[in-house]
């Protein structure tokens, strides 16, 4: 059987297509990896696992083994996740950006942007090329939208994620609307899908957001389930191939085919 594992910023979420599991994330590497297998374990069951695709909350390595960089996990920077989850479980292990998997969760009809509303403010560019989707991180959550502003985790000041951390339900609606009608005068798309726990504890945010920026915005279709499912996609060869770019739109892998 597949496996899907979300680790992120505040929770890891485990599940396959028979049971889902959610809890709190602990930050400690070691502590925090063995609390994946033992979820991982617990989801499988007595089945035989033959994949684990992982969705991450930070920036990995060239050939996707290692985090190398995440405000939201500094205690698994540099550790080898894939290694180790190999070593464990015996099985193909596939790592990708947590936004990525969770808009591979999505529409597969049309473009869009995926807005990651959880810990931090992340986004993933997903336009069609021919019928092949091609999947673009973006640092959407860094930008500058105050100048000489209150100070980020990341060590600038002004960043749209800083704004949206220290502010609550509608406080938070000026910050998108400029951060993300920013972004849509260089991006246009024809619709803005919203994901993370944020945008289901407050969907009329999403609402406003939308309203004000003239465009269709929607809550993400499988909810907290969004960054399972994607992972869990990176390891079936029957989706869509798809093509993943870097945040200058260079291709640099192809997978599902």
């Amino acid at each position: 059987m597949d496996i899907g594992i979300d680790i992120g910023g505040t929770n890891i979420r485990v599940g396959s297509l028979d049971l889902f599991l959610s809890q709190k994330i602990d930050h400690i590497y070691s502590a925090g990896l063995a609390q994946s297998k033992r979820m991982i374990k617990e989801v499988a069951m007595t089945k035989r696992i033959t994949g684990i695709g992982v969705a991450i909350a930070g920036d990995l390595d060239a050939n996707k083994t290692t985090l190398v960089a995440s405000p939201n996990l500094l205690g698994w920077i540099g550790h080898p996740l894939k290694h180790d989850l190999e070593l464990e479980f015996d099985c193909l292990v596939i790592l990708e950006n947590d936004v990525v998997t969770a808009a591979l969760g999505e529409d597969r009809t049309q473009d869009f942007l995926y807005l990651a509303l959880g810990t931090g403010v992340g986004a993933a560019n997903v336009r069609y090329d021919h019928g092949v989707p091609v999947v673009t991180p973006t640092g959407i959550g860094h930008q500058i939208i105050v100048a000489n502003g209150i100070l980020c985790h990341c060590g600038k000041h002004g960043c749209l994620e800083a704004y949206y951390q220290k502010s609550q339900g509608r406080e938070i609606v000026p910050y998108l609307v400029q951060g993300l009608r920013n972004y849509l005068a260089i991006n246009p798309v024809p619709q803005i899908i919203v994901g993370g726990g944020a945008a289901l504890s407050h969907p009329e945010v999403v609402t406003q957001v939308g309203k004000e920026l003239g465009i269709f915005m929607r809550v993400a279709t499988y909810k907290e389930k969004a960054g399972v499912y994607g992972a869990m996609s990176l390891l079936t060869d029957s989706i869509t191939p798809v093509v993943w770019a870097d945040c200058a739109g260079n291709i640099n892998a192809i997978r599902g085919q």
